[in-house]
């Protein structure tokens, strides 16, 4: 009886303990969310700007807290930002009052956790994120050269509201107006433009850099003073633009570059080489440029430098097709889309875009689009873009059933419109920004007549381009369509990794639509013949583009290279957390576009839709001299005159447009001159003799790598023992035993004809 007593006893005191352990341990509140934070996930974020000093956040206990003397404690998590970055965790400076206070010297991502005990009670810890942003200096180099008066498609006299110039200055507004909505009060941009030289703006942008905040909307007022000029000198504008950013090493340095065309005066851009050089300096010199890059074109060379030049990450260039539409939409769809790209640590993300016409609704034109957006958005910012644009606008704006145009920001820039929506909205907390939202825009004031827009007596409808952006810090989209140049025989693989709060989303359904050229742009070029009328100007451009638009004048031409559309559904990989695929195998050259749309149901911020876009130019894989016609001559002025129709080994010519890519590496020669002819066959001046040893490249392919006398092998002026000669080397023997080989051969023929005599 007495075990018994005691047993019981003991199983009494042991719940007891048990109880009091708990009270001890007990975790009954929250962690209220301190003002400026946002939700994310699991974690309640705080982004900050390196250098605004030190932050003081004020913790409190929630609902539920008893009363009584408090002590607040961190617990750190991670510093995904490390070692580059290093983390400087934040302390509370009193930790009976819930103040922290956050450094911001330096830029970095800490993670950590956040509780208070209070007597016996002990708070849910909360987990917060703390992001401290680099400030960030934006270099723009925006091309002014004569051929920016085209038209966007390339053809020739320009059109109102179709012109590449009209396109640059409403695409830099847009990015400029963009850029505003998701930068820092420390952000600086600047700009110059390139001709035949250098030019600096107008005021306040002459100088370097600029707030960018303060002057952002000011910066298409003063480009659209302007118009194109001359010739096209890329690198000297690409120099001026590093010097802008030389003296920021603290910063993050952005240069973006927007080319219409090949460079044609001064010192050129090299990017045949690991790094980017203009003429013998290397841009990255003064600190560490990511650069991102636009251009215009279908299958010419300068399209591959500029990708080279953004180091052929997808995420930072858009080379643009003029096949198609000759409208300026497509132009300002890519600053849009950059503007993402540069500030992608801001999350700003493409929901959708749309491209379509307008409709007739009684005396006006009128669209309507919806837009599936998530929970847990702080911002959406709207773009229409119409062509032409004429008292366009959005008229009405609802999320399902509620109206929020009245809450939304408008802005009206030269050639597009914006609307903002923040939230939560100050004057209706109980809007949500989840749900179906419907755009419904107008254009009152386009006379179809008065725009050329009559056919067969039936008005044209004008185009819109809309796109629907959103600011999401807990769902991110990362995609790539790999890092390297492509060639005719590659296999392309596009990947797509979607993420709520850091954690894999693997439901999505992923699709990547490729539109490919029709045809080897390249190569029918080289070989459709017929004439093209240069463009009254003193910046003629490429010849490949001159003659492509005069071309596709003729509609079964048109229709002949039409993109071929192909799509392939991306499936997730556990081991890499990315959805995959591959497209076939390359078998044109030119230029490619691949559109990735997103949508999956998330448990937390419910149906989740994104779309992005991206490019990649493919060139031909090798050059085969012996098809590709090679002539070497010295000219009365003793320079080195090679004449070259490049031609791969499948048989297809690379065709114009490549002459601002050859480039000639061999010692005490120096490139004078380059003429492109317009048929794929190029003439190239060369001061001094061709010899020793060095490359000749088209693009980041030799044409030849070794001894200069090689390409004498190919010439149509070569001897007969120059070629037995070749002949013998190509079948891999030493040069020494070629050369005993040919003196044997001579002596023997001298025997014979000495026999015969």
């Amino acid at each position: 009886m007495k075990k018994t007593i005691h047993l019981f006893r003991c199983m009494m005191a042991s719940i007891v303990w048990l109880l009091l352990l708990s009270t001890t341990a007990r975790a009954d509140f929250p962690v209220n969310k301190p003002d400026g934070f946002v939700t994310e996930g699991e974690y309640i974020t705080l982004y900050l700007v390196k250098g605004q000093g030190d932050k003081i956040v004020d913790f409190d206990p929630g609902a539920g807290a008893p009363a009584g003397a408090q002590s607040w404690y961190i617990t750190a998590k991670g510093c995904p930002t490390a070692p580059a970055r290093p983390c400087t965790f934040p302390v509370f400076t009193d930790d009976t009052q819930g103040l922290m206070t956050i450094n911001t010297n330096t830029a970095y991502t800490a993670t950590f956790s956040v509780g208070v005990t209070i007597g016996a009670e002990s708070a849910i810890e909360q987990k917060v994120k703390i992001v401290v942003r680099n400030t960030i200096d934006i270099a723009l180099v925006l091309d002014r050269s004569g051929s920016m008066s085209g038209n966007v498609n390339g053809s020739w006299p320009s059109v109102v509201d179709s012109s590449r110039w009209k396109g640059l200055i409403t695409g830099v507004g847009l990015l400029a107006a963009k850029l505003k909505e998701f930068c820092t009060d420390k952000d600086s941009i600047g700009y110059r433009y390139f001709e035949n030289t250098v030019f600096k703006p107008n005021a306040p942008f002459n100088g370097g850099l600029v707030s960018l905040p303060v002057n952002a909307l000011a910066i298409q007022t003063e480009v659209a003073s302007h118009n194109p000029g001359s010739s096209t000198a890329l690198g000297d504008g690409m120099a001026a633009a590093a010097e802008m950013l030389k003296n920021k090493d603290d910063h993050s340095k952005i240069m973006f570059v927007f080319s219409d065309g090949e460079q044609n005066d001064g010192d050129l851009v090299r990017s045949d080489s690991p790094q980017v050089t203009v003429g013998k300096k290397n841009l990255n010199d003064s600190g560490r440029i990511t650069t991102y890059t636009i251009g215009l074109g279908n299958a010419e060379g300068y399209l591959n430098m500029l990708e080279a030049i953004a180091e052929h990450q997808t995420d930072r260039f858009l080379t643009l097709k003029t096949i198609g539409a000759n409208d300026i939409t497509k132009m300002v769809e890519a600053f849009d889309a950059m503007v993402n790209r540069i500030k992608k640590e801001s999350s700003p993300q493409f929901v959708d875009v749309r491209r379509n016409k307008y409709t007739r609704d009684g005396y006006v034109w009128k669209f309507k689009e919806k837009f599936t957006v998530n929970k847990g958005i702080s911002k959406v910012f709207i773009t229409l873009v119409s062509s032409p644009s004429y008292e366009d606008g959005i008229e009405s704006l609802k999320i399902d059933s509620l109206d929020v145009l009245p809450y939304a920001r408008q802005f009206s820039g030269i050639g597009f419109r914006t609307l903002v929506v923040d939230f939560p909205i100050s004057e209706r907390a109980d809007i949500k920004p989840e749900g179906v939202w419907t755009v419904v825009g107008q254009q009152g004031g386009y006379n179809s007549a008065t725009h050329s827009s009559f056919d067969g007596g039936t008005a044209k409808a004008p185009a819109y381009y809309l796109s629907f952006t959103v600011d999401d810090h807990l769902v991110h989209l990362d995609y790539s369509l790999g890092d390297k140049a492509k060639h005719v025989g590659d296999v392309v693989r596009p990947s797509v990794r979607l993420t709520r709060a850091g954690v894999d989303v693997k439901n999505a359904v992923v699709k990547a639509v490729q539109l490919a050229p029709g045809v080897d742009i390249g190569n029918f070029l080289a070989t459709a013949g017929g004439e093209y009328n240069n463009p009254d100007t003193t910046d003629p451009g490429s010849p490949s583009a001159q003659k492509l638009a005069e071309l596709l004048r003729d509609t079964a031409i048109a229709a002949k290279l039409a993109d071929k559309v192909s799509e392939i559904t991306l499936t997730y990989d556990g081991t890499s957390g990315t959805y995959t695929g591959s497209f076939p195998k390359l078998q044109v050259s030119g230029n490619y576009q691949v559109l990735f749309y997103v949508q999956a149901d998330d448990s937390i911020v419910s149906k989740i839709m994104r779309y992005e876009s991206g490019n990649y130019n493919v060139a031909q894989k090798d050059v085969d001299l012996s098809q590709s016609g090679v002539s070497v001559v010295v000219n009365g002025a003793g320079q080195t005159v090679i004449t070259i129709r490049p031609r791969a080994g499948n048989g297809l010519y690379w065709g114009p447009g490549w002459a601002g890519s050859i480039h000639v590496n061999f010692p005490g020669a120096k490139v004078n001159n380059v003429v492109d002819k317009g048929d794929g066959t190029y003439v190239i001046t060369i001061d001094g003799k061709l010899e020793g040893k060095g490359t000749i490249s088209i693009g980041d392919v030799k044409i030849l790598d070794g001894d200069a006398s090689q390409l004498n092998c190919y010439s149509n002026h070569t001897n007969f023992w120059e070629k037995i000669k070749c002949w013998l080397i190509a079948h891999g023997l030493p040069v020494w035993l070629v050369w005993v080989i040919i003196a044997a051969l001579i002596i023997l023929l001298w025997l014979i004809f000495k026999k015969k005599k």
